[in-house]
């Protein structure tokens, strides 16, 4: 395989040889050559785009499928190109073809983004100092002063603040349920003195105390219900609605 420090020759070579690159280099340099898809198509699969596009399923079963699985965990057959690749889906709408749209945007200077790109953009920027946008323009790579962690003690805070929000600390959660009438979610866990139901809307709250002796709930237990009984763990049910 191709690595860091090796001759340019010997990855060529490489590339040209080894079975794992199969079909990439003509694929590649042929994928112009290829009639577009009709104008019906709304989506297609990343293993079904590439086939089509290059004409042989090797590269993508044995690179693009590797890349994905790791970070998706998904069969290349399954996700979708437009929504995991958003920016070869235009490429082949708008030239016809990947190469065709690299080489029009590489010598027109074309800086392409997507529309919600843009709009967060537009939106973000003016809220950035000058400075650090410019230093902005020659990083690649984005952090905090206080690491990353300030993202969720910010969020932390941020939750903390909100009369919506209650923290329960240790606390396994046994079901989490949408409830589409109240436009609500309802969230269930474990709790040894009894259920509790919150109604943030009215902002009241109810014990329920279970019979003693309650049995706990095993990893084999089936799902437990809202529903108190001596046969059921007792459980916390908090509803939440969403913030104004």
């Amino acid at each position: 395989m191709p690595g860091p420090g090796q001759d340019p020759f010997d990855i060529a070579w490489r590339v040209m040889t080894e079975p794992v690159f199969k079909g990439l280099i003509w694929g590649s340099l042929t994928e112009q050559y290829r009639p577009a898809r009709s104008n019906d198509m709304d989506d297609e699969s990343v293993g079904s785009f590439l086939a089509r596009r290059m004409m042989n399923e090797a590269p993508g079963n044995n690179i693009v499928s590797a890349v994905l699985h790791g970070i998706y965990a998904g069969d290349i057959n399954q996700l979708s190109i437009k929504s995991l690749m958003p920016m070869l889906w235009h490429y082949e709408a708008w030239k016809g073809s990947i190469m065709k749209a690299t080489y029009t945007r590489m010598a027109e200077k074309l800086d392409i983004v997507s529309k919600r790109d843009m709009d967060l953009k537009l939106e973000v920027l003016p809220k950035i100092k000058a400075d650090l946008s410019d230093a902005l323009k020659y990083a690649s790579v984005y952090s905090f002063k206080e690491g990353i962690g300030a993202l969720s003690g910010a969020l932390e805070k941020a939750l903390r603040e909100n009369p919506n929000v209650d923290f329960k600390k240790e606390t396994g959660v046994t079901a989490v349920e949408y409830d589409g009438e109240s436009d609500s979610v309802k969230v269930m866990w474990l709790t040894d003195s009894g259920v509790f139901h919150t109604d943030l809307n009215e902002r009241s709250r109810q014990q329920v105390t279970l019979q003693p002796n309650t049995p706990k709930l095993s990893p084999r237990s089936p799902a437990v219900s809202s529903r108190p009984s001596p046969q059921t763990p007792s459980q916390l049910l908090l509803k939440l609605t969403p913030w104004q």
